[in-house]
């Protein structure tokens, strides 16, 4: 793709590009403790995970995949994964869990993970 422009804005010229699809389950945090980032991303509450690594483990195991964890980037371009996201998507400041999971689960969290930080 050369010259090519979406919305009047110059889309950065690709030659060698792989398109493919990768499934799962994401669980996304912020790093920020922001009224307007809650808002811009239509939460309603806020919650403050006490130990992200007690959550991973005691997920990985209900779920019995071991997940990736760990925070996004962000860039210019046109790569995507699971863990890079455009620029655009910068000010949600996110770490994320993967899991290659297709089907719908439920799993049950055990007390005092989390703390309710806030209501808006």
């Amino acid at each position: 793709m050369n010259n090519l422009m979406v919305n009047g804005v110059q889309v950065p010229n690709v030659s060698d590009v792989s398109l493919y699809e990768e499934d799962g389950l994401i669980l996304s945090f912020s790093y920020r403790f922001k009224k307007k980032t809650a808002v811009r991303m239509k939460k309603k509450a806020c919650v403050k995970i006490l130990d992200v690594d007690a959550l991973k483990k005691h997920l990985d195991k209900n779920l019995g995949v071991e997940s990736i964890a760990k925070g996004c980037d962000y860039t210019m371009g046109h790569e995507r994964n699971h863990f890079l996201k455009s620029n655009a998507d910068q000010w949600q400041a996110e770490f994320r869990m993967f899991w290659p999971i297709l089907e719908r689960v439920e799993v049950e969290l055990p007390p005092g993970i989390a703390t309710l930080m806030r209501k808006w």
